[in-house]
């Protein structure tokens, strides 16, 4: 059996609940200020969770990328936006 990890904050407001609604630059915000008071939740969480709640279309694009590091996911996701903005 796997290990469970609490992905809420001391208000019970939850990463894991959280999704893009907005801009990537926006979610990230969002994201990095719920997940900051967060402690030894593992590095492959954060970017697990990060990514399921992008927007379907930034999300795949980013699969396809493979970047590696929750910092290359998040510039990745970023970089897709504006380029998807800009077609």
């Amino acid at each position: 059996m796997g290990r469970t990890w609490d992905l809420s904050n001391s208000r019970g407001v939850s990463i894991g609940h959280l999704s893009q609604t907005g801009t990537v630059d926006e979610y990230r915000e969002d994201f990095e200020l719920l997940s900051g008071v967060l402690r030894n939740i593992p590095e492959d969480i954060l970017e697990a969770t990060f990514l399921k709640g992008l927007r379907k279309d930034i999300q795949a694009e980013v699969y396809a990328l493979n970047p590696t590091g929750f910092e290359a996911i998040m510039a990745a996701a970023q970089h897709i936006e504006r380029n998807l903005f800009l077609h």
